[in-house]
């Protein structure tokens, strides 16, 4: 199964977490965005929900990653998945008190 096909399997899923669908309905619409539209679009769906809406960027950079050549490229998208997954998971401990 390539990547796009997995995108498209969790965009249309109605079992799938609300905010990874709206992420990988976002992937899909990735070729009509500029660079500006795509930022802005990602920091709305981090803010919606301080564990779940990292949790979703840090999978769409993942799966951003795993379809970028090798090279500094795929390493920034690790990183940035990195890093919201950290925060989804500092939140997360904050939230349990």
């Amino acid at each position: 199964m390539t990547q796009w096909q997995s995108i498209r399997q969790v965009a249309f899923s109605k079992d799938a977490e609300p905010h990874r669908r709206c992420m990988a309905l976002l992937l899909l619409q990735l070729h009509k965005l500029n660079q500006k539209q795509f930022t802005r679009r990602n920091k709305q769906l981090y803010s919606l929900d301080p564990i779940l809406g990292p949790q979703a960027v840090a999978w769409g950079l993942q799966k951003m990653g795993e379809m970028a050549p090798a090279g500094k490229g795929r390493r920034f998208y690790y990183t940035e998945a990195d890093k919201a997954l950290d925060d989804a998971a500092l939140m997360k401990k904050i939230a349990k008190g």
